[in-house]
């Protein structure tokens, strides 16, 4: 089910795109430093949308990056000490009499 949503879901996108591509033939003009594009408007608009995915994306994954570090170095820790809690429960075998 969760299956036919996804599919259905992603459908509509494709449709939309295409309607607002076809919508938008119009030529735009984009000017930056080093030069000029003409594009049609659909096309510079999905370009930057699929830049800034891009953009946010890279960020995303420096974050979780020091996350899963630190995450990583945590669970260590609780590993260590859940070591140190069992040597603790363990029953000591020397005797306190014996020096």
């Amino acid at each position: 089910m969760r299956r036919l949503f996804y599919a259905l879901f992603y459908l509509m996108l494709i449709v939309l795109g295409l309607v607002f591509a076809s919508l938008n033939q119009q030529m735009a003009v984009l000017n930056y430093h080093v030069g000029r594009l003409q594009a049609p408007l659909a096309a510079l608009i999905i370009c930057s949308i699929i830049l800034g995915v891009l953009i946010s994306l890279v960020i995303c994954a420096g974050s979780k990056l020091k996350i899963r570090i630190e995450n990583r170095k945590l669970n260590k820790l609780i590993k260590n000490l859940e070591q140190e809690v069992q040597n603790l429960r363990q029953p000591s075998t020397k005797s306190p009499d014996s020096r």
